[in-house]
């Protein structure tokens, strides 16, 4: 199978040069980026950063309201009502994500046709699933090197499980983590940021840009900290890499949404596993 082919013809970017004249003058709706767009792709971020502590407040205030339990001292929050807290939150940051990058892209005249969602040639999707299962592997390796005690695993898991003894909560923060937020981040990530940088430069120069645009924007490089976190966050750069390249070569976000949830559902499984174990 030749995997390349696709590469130079699935998504139609302009030429450099003439993007920043077409920039100047070309109609609102031409279905083209303006630089601009680069602070609303931003704020779309920040937007979906701030939902998630937005949602977290209100659910803890009406929590509190409703059954008159202090939220700073005392019982506090319940096991659920936590749980629940981070799985509305991760879906909250994904709406925002989704829907301002439909946004964005409405402004400019692309329709959900143009900016990615396509059918595509069935390889892509075994590619995919190919690059996951090889992508995993390599993580697994590399997550045992950096955190051989296993307390890196327990602080990581500790932010997606409260409720460890629950196979409908396990399913339900992979359903939030895994289709809900690929979905979501390829549309941003892939569908405007990688698109933004395409139509300003070369495939190779996109691809690296994006995806470690991707990987800084997750902030594993704070969390651990050290070597663990340059880890992770070269990691979550790679996956930026492989999923651009995946939309370059496909013409289609279906492909990378497919590589992009099967990795976090992978993630929360094997974390709810270990966090039950």
């Amino acid at each position: 199978m030749r995997f390349s082919v696709g590469i130079v013809q699935a998504l139609p970017m302009t030429d450099p040069a003439l993007a920043a004249t077409a920039d100047r003058a070309a109609p609102l709706r031409d279905g083209r980026l303006r630089g601009i767009d680069a602070l609303w792709i931003a704020l779309v971020f920040f937007l979906g950063q701030g939902a998630v502590i937005a949602a977290s407040l209100v659910i803890g205030v009406v929590y509190g309201l409703i059954t008159h339990r202090p939220l700073l001292g005392g019982e506090g929050l319940t096991a659920d009502v936590t749980q629940a807290v981070i799985v509305v939150a991760m879906a909250t940051a994904a709406a925002v994500f989704f829907f301002g990058s439909l946004w964005i892209a409405r402004r400019r005249g692309i329709g959900m046709v143009e900016l990615g969602f396509r059918r595509t040639e069935g390889r892509w999707y075994l590619l995919a699933a190919v690059l996951f299962v090889l992508f995993f592997l390599i993580d697994g390796f590399l997550f045992r090197w950096v955190d051989p005690s296993g307390a890196l695993q327990e602080q990581l898991t500790s932010q997606l499980f409260l409720r460890t003894d629950s196979v409908l909560w396990m399913g339900v923060v992979a359903l939030a983590a895994g289709p809900i937020t690929a979905v979501a981040e390829e549309t941003l990530f892939r569908g405007l940021v990688y698109r933004w940088l395409r139509e300003r430069a070369t495939v190779i120069v996109a691809v690296l840009a994006s995806g470690a645009l991707f990987g800084i924007s997750h902030f594993y490089f704070l969390v651990p900290g050290g070597t663990a976190g340059i880890v992770l966050t070269t990691e979550i750069m790679v996956m930026g890499f492989l999923t651009a390249w995946l939309v370059q070569a496909s013409g289609s976000l279906w492909p990378p949404i497919l590589l992009h949830l099967l990795n976090n559902s992978a993630v929360v499984l094997f974390a709810f596993i270990d966090a039950a174990g």
